[in-house]
């Protein structure tokens, strides 16, 4: 996997310099700009500012990256999960508060001697009922920092992405990431909210936190869980979290319940506007006919205009030849598989192999089979890229002696 590289960056240098430059004159200034965690990943860190200004930077911040980028043939994605198998794509948040004379009021003046945990034992009072504020009412906000149906294949375990309301000091895998110190001087105190993905809108997330955040504040919220220890896992058995919605249906309705935390910090009017968009977007997605259905309809359901249904182990549907009658009764051991489409030849050449098997050599029914194998491999090769089928072939080969 690519990580991070000093050296990469080199091999588009005017890319790297340009996207960099350009940020400068939008006012949008790069703080940090280096590779990531998968192939083509960048990580920008936007240099801090007032909420509002911030706001703007990030949307800037992704009108120039896409611009810059089309002159260099360069396509830019923010999608939360591009990938499959690899880390997604985050939208990190990090807040401070501040007064007029720019002093951090999450900072302690002095360590607390009797802290509920050694996490907090430098952060105020304030900061703290903040904190308790977000873990509080995050599961509530879900559909604005995860706002598409693609964001939540981001949300997943194992990926470095938060799952549950989960917090601790320092701690890169928790839903809120408090920095304080030891780890970092009084001044830089502040919280890293995790969730979001870079398909985000950073006016909604931000105000989101802030909304949280102060409600915590006015009601003196008490933080709801203890922290998690570093390196500990998120979703694990100890994790006691609650787990966040795992699809933006199940996100919607939490959002738009009449409990939810979401309707007394947006009011009503802004909820049930913004939860339409959202079950407008759901409803599309049920709609949608993709890839995966394709693929999985390729393999199990061939018809041919002479041909009868005969149902396999496992629930699913072959045809074979009307005038077989000696097929019928017989259980193909064939399961249905096909968990991408790198598996669907290898899967294809299992049921080929089954049919063969169960057939007596030099049989009218033996023929039969051998011109269904032959169809189910071309039509499963059909729906796949010119690409990803040169791939395929040049991996299974054989698939295609099977019958000859």
């Amino acid at each position: 996997m690519f990580g991070y590289s000093l050296t990469r960056p080199i091999h588009n240098q005017d890319w790297y310099y340009g996207v960099f430059d350009a940020c400068s004159k939008f006012r949008c200034d790069i703080e940090g700009w280096h590779t990531e965690s998968g192939p083509g990943v960048y990580e920008a860190a936007l240099e801090y500012g007032e909420i509002r200004e911030m706001a703007d930077r990030a949307a800037l911040f992704k009108l120039t990256v896409k611009n810059i980028s089309s002159k260099f043939g360069i396509t830019p994605c923010f999608m939360a999960k591009p990938r499959q198998g690899l880390p997604g794509n985050s939208g990190h948040m990090h807040v401070s508060l501040v007064d007029k004379s720019g002093k951090n009021l999450f900072a302690r003046d002095s360590p607390d001697p009797n802290p509920p945990y050694a996490d907090v034992e430098h952060l105020s009072d304030l900061g703290r009922h903040f904190l308790a504020g977000l873990l509080e009412g995050l599961p509530d906000v879900m559909p604005i920092v995860a706002p598409t149906i693609n964001s939540y294949k981001r949300l997943v375990e194992n990926f470095w992405a938060p799952v549950t309301v989960s917090w601790g000091l320092e701690h890169r895998a928790a839903s809120i990431r408090l920095i304080a110190p030891p780890t970092c001087p009084p001044k830089g105190t502040r919280f890293e909210v995790r969730v979001p993905g870079a398909d985000t809108n950073g006016y909604l997330v931000l105000a989101a936190i802030l909304a949280l955040g102060w409600r915590g504040v006015e009601k003196k919220l008490e933080l709801p869980i203890a922290p998690l220890a570093r390196g500990q896992d998120v979703g694990g058995a100890d994790d006691k979290g609650e787990r966040l919605a795992k699809n933006l249906k199940e996100a919607t309705a939490r959002f738009v319940r009449k409990e939810s935390i979401a309707r007394e910090v947006f009011g009503d009017e802004f909820v049930e506007h913004f939860a339409g968009t959202r079950e407008h977007e759901n409803r599309l997605w049920d709609e949608a006919v993709t890839d995966w259905y394709v693929l999985l309809s390729s393999v199990f359901h061939i018809r041919k205009s002479h041909a009868n249904p005969l149902f396999l182990q496992g629930g699913q549907e072959i045809y074979r030849d009307s005038v077989n009658e000696r097929l019928s009764g017989r259980g193909f051991s064939c399961f249905a598989s096909v968990i991408s489409w790198r598996s669907l030849v290898a899967d294809t050449v299992a049921i080929a192999t089954s049919i063969r098997d169960s057939l007596a050599p030099g049989s009218y029914a033996s023929s039969s089979a051998k011109s269904l194998c032959r169809y189910m491999m071309i039509v499963s090769l059909s729906t796949i890229a010119p690409q990803s089928r040169q791939i395929l072939l040049s991996r299974h080969v054989h698939a295609l002696a099977v019958y000859n």
